[in-house]
């Protein structure tokens, strides 16, 4: 799966849940971790595109700020996933570990 698929496929879920105030469309939507986790590798091997001639180094850049812009619209759908969740129950979803926190 490429990595803007991966983009469309919680964006998707993320308006669902914003036109439907749907908490299951919210969770799901919740999913910047794979983002995240296939940049690192991306970004390995655009390092060893780079080091295997100069010349690569302008096309890599733009390959990386793209993907950089990429992860942040997944952080953006993850915000609003969130959102949507504390809206509808009261509850704040602590994203990085999947737990709820409930509010004082």
């Amino acid at each position: 799966m490429s990595i803007c698929t991966e983009l469309e496929r919680i964006g998707d879920y993320a308006m669902t849940a914003f036109i439907r105030t749907n908490v299951p469309s919210a969770i799901r939507s919740i999913s910047d971790d794979i983002i995240d986790a296939m940049y690192i590798p991306l970004f390995s091997e655009l390092m060893n595109f780079v080091i295997h001639g100069a010349h690569n180094t302008e096309r890599a850049n733009q390959i990386l700020l793209v993907e950089h812009n990429v992860e942040r619209v997944a952080d953006c759908v993850t915000n609003i996933g969130e959102r949507i969740i504390y809206v509808e129950t009261g509850e704040l979803l602590d994203t990085g570990s999947f737990y709820v926190v409930h509010p004082n």
